[in-house]
């Protein structure tokens, strides 16, 4: 029974990368989910997980439950916090898994990842504001489709094979002209600092400054004629200063997961957002950063929460330069609904334990 959940979890890691929403409207759930739903909850039936796994969902529900009480909706909010503990459950199986089989969960991984960034190349969206149209293929965005390609290129460093399937996923990283792309500068030349201290030194100055400016001013190739780049205010910036706004009004309990939307009026700068969204209406329905976002919609115990996580990962690192990479996406994103990327996390994990942390290992 054990080896047919298990085939069933390494499918449900193939699939993970294929995440179009099923519903646009609805809360972000996929087919892929449902294949990995079934496979998470089997898996869950027969495999006795880490008190540790258990303790990161404990820490999930005490802090955010209060921005599900005082939200607006509160069946979204809900639906919000469940939607996270989904996502710790498959970081702590992954990592299960990963102590028997992981370069057969690996694998799987870097094939779905591959797959969704070859239908990459067909699937793609034009933006009003760029030049390019960007690929999406089985996602909801070309940002999404970055964090494929980001964690299949560090799957790729972690497995020690397959390497030309790289070219794939930098070209996807190239064309979504996500700042993922630098994000995985960063992540890469963080790992091979301590081989060539200088060229990476430079490779990590040169992206993070790009990558702050990129927050500030929407630096993206519109024009064949000088500046060659748009210099309006980024809509980055704009959701994040109505993130801060919102939780320097309400710092203990947030507005409310999923409230950051209703939250918008009362809080944006209409003239910047105007020119920073351009030629779109300016509605984002999330913050587009994972410390604004849940420090403006669940306030002061979401930093506990996020403290705790980055800690926890840390502590368990596989890859440090994938775990710098994160640290910048989340800069652009809400991380902890990134499953590929908790996925991942998971498997180059594996082995990593706390002391005296009893390993799911049999």
């Amino acid at each position: 029974m054990r080896r047919w959940v298990e085939l069933l979890l390494l499918v449900a890691l193939a699939a993970l990368p294929l995440h179009r929403p099923l519903v646009h409207e609805a809360p972000n759930v996929s087919a892929a989910d449902l294949v990995a739903g079934v496979a998470l909850a089997a898996y869950l039936l027969i495999e006795r997980l880490p008190p540790a796994a258990w303790l990161r969902l404990g820490v999930l529900v005490i802090t955010l439950t209060p921005a599900v009480i005082v939200a607006t909706d509160r069946r979204r909010a809900l639906a919000q916090l469940l939607g996270l503990a989904y996502v710790m459950l498959i970081f702590a199986a992954a990592m299960s898994l990963g102590e028997r089989r992981r370069r057969d969960a690996l694998r799987a991984f870097v094939v779905g990842a591959a797959v969704a960034c070859a239908l990459g190349f067909v699937f793609c969206q034009r933006y009003p504001w760029m030049a390019l149209p960007r690929p999406v293929g089985p996602t909801e965005s070309p940002a999404m489709l970055s964090m494929i390609a980001l964690a299949g290129l560090f799957a790729l460093r972690a497995l020690g094979a397959w390497r030309p399937l790289a070219i794939l996923f930098w070209a996807i990283l190239v064309a979504a002209q996500s700042r993922i792309l630098l994000c995985a500068i960063v992540g890469v030349a963080v790992e091979a600092w301590p081989r060539r201290r200088v060229i990476a030194s430079m490779a990590i100055a040169g992206a993070l400054a790009l990558f702050v400016l990129s927050l500030v001013w929407r630096l993206v190739p519109v024009s064949s004629t000088a500046p060659f780049v748009d210099r309006h205010p980024t809509p980055y910036r704009v959701c994040h200063q109505v993130a801060w706004r919102a939780f320097a009004d309400h710092p203990l309990t947030g507005v409310g997961l999923r409230g950051f939307h209703a939250a918008w009026p009362r809080y944006v700068d209409e003239p910047m957002a105007t020119a920073a969204f351009s030629p779109m209406v300016p509605s984002p329905r999330d913050p587009h950063g994972t410390l604004q976002g849940y420090l403006a919609e669940a306030g002061l115990p979401a930093l506990l929460l996020l403290g705790f996580l980055a800690w926890d990962v840390w502590r368990r690192r596989g890859s440090p330069g994938y775990f710098v990479a994160l640290v910048l996406a989340s800069c652009t994103l809400d991380l902890l609904t990134e499953r590929s990327s908790w996925a991942l996390l998971g498997l180059i994990s594996a082995g990593y334990h706390w002391p005296n942390e009893e390993s799911t290992k049999r």
